[in-house]
């Protein structure tokens, strides 16, 4: 279990009309499996050392391509969310989100590295 509040805000125009927050929230395999589709993690690690053009280039094609297909890991972080909610939704707090997940199952990976490096 984790503590994060990832926080969804839905607009009418400039107003927020609705907010979906997730507390303590279970991040579970299958959120973190779905994230990681979306974008190139040997891509993602190239391009985190800031050196490589080509992997950044693939990174930011991911991203706005994960946006498109988020809508049904949101579903499963806000269950109660709609399409059309979704939809009314600002590209920052969706991207919050997205890389809420994607740090914490990195974090949960290398975790795991370490254990096993010290046994």
């Amino acid at each position: 279990m984790i503590n994060m509040d990832l926080k969804l805000r839905v607009y009418s125009g400039k107003e927020v009309a609705k907010e979906y927050s997730t507390d303590e929230f279970f991040i579970t395999v299958g959120v973190c499996e779905d994230v990681f589709r979306l974008i190139d993690v040997d891509a993602l690690i190239l391009a985190a050392d800031g050196h490589n053009a080509e992997a950044e280039k693939t990174v930011t094609r991911n991203i706005v391509h994960a946006f498109v297909d988020f809508y049904p890991i949101a579903k499963q972080l806000y269950p109660e969310i709609t399409e059309d909610e979704f939809k009314h939704c600002l590209p920052n707090d969706v991207a919050t989100v997205m890389w809420a997940v994607m740090r914490y199952a990195f974090e949960q990976l290398k975790g795991v590295d370490a254990e096993k490096n010290r046994a």
